[in-house]
């Protein structure tokens, strides 16, 4: 889940800093009155510069909205390492913190297929990254559980996956879904202990579905 910057240009450090105030005030924005309302100009008036300085960064609005998905992933990775099923756990919890944010997630999710849409690689690669990290951890609660031999934790992974990303979807449409009860069914379905160690990362709002 790497940093892409426009036309393969590296910034300087007063670029990274400036990147990182544009990433800072697109996601406060959006989280306070979520992606729609937000535009470039708005983003730039908040940052105290021009929109054309944001287009130096960011090509375009659905590139700069992209790159916030990835700038938050950064933050998440060190919740996913040691154990990606505690992480998705957790993160489920703390969902109600970002509503926007989730909408946003899910708004690009499904601009993803369209392979020439910015959002395409980001997702590709994220899918990509998220079940390894998961079938790491689905493969280390099988052996803790002592499940068969035959157990696929990538299958499982894949599941997992795939219902969280659904019911963060569910959960934007009706937020009586309880996400983390409707994971936990599915982890113990799975034979999975659901226990979240007590000393591990804790998500706050960062995204892991």
């Amino acid at each position: 889940m790497a940093t892409e910057h426009p036309a393969g240009r590296k910034p300087n450090r007063a670029g990274i800093r400036r990147r990182e105030e544009i990433l800072a005030s697109a996601e406060r924005l959006v989280r306070e009155h979520g992606h729609p309302r937000v535009s470039l100009q708005m983003i730039a008036d908040d940052v105290g510069i021009s929109q054309p300085a944001i287009h130096h960064h960011f090509p375009s609005r659905d590139e700069l909205f992209v790159e916030l998905l990835r700038y938050r992933d950064a933050h998440a990775v060190e919740l996913v390492e040691p154990d990606a099923i505690a992480a998705l756990l957790s993160a489920a919890t703390n969902s109600a913190k970002s509503r926007h944010l989730a909408a946003l997630f899910t708004h690009y999710a499904s601009s993803a297929s369209d392979e020439q849409h910015p959002a395409h690689n980001y997702f590709f690669e994220r899918q990509r990254l998220l079940l390894h990290y998961f079938t790491l951890s689905a493969q280390a609660r099988a052996a803790d559980a002592q499940l068969p031999q035959d157990f696929d934790a990538r299958r499982a992974a894949t599941l997992l996956l795939t219902l969280s990303d659904g019911l963060l979807t569910r959960w934007l449409i009706d937020a009586e879904v309880d996400m983390r009860a409707e994971l936990e069914h599915a982890v113990r379905a799975l034979g999975l202990d659901t226990t979240v160690a007590t000393d591990a990362p804790q998500a706050s709002d960062k995204q892991t579905s």
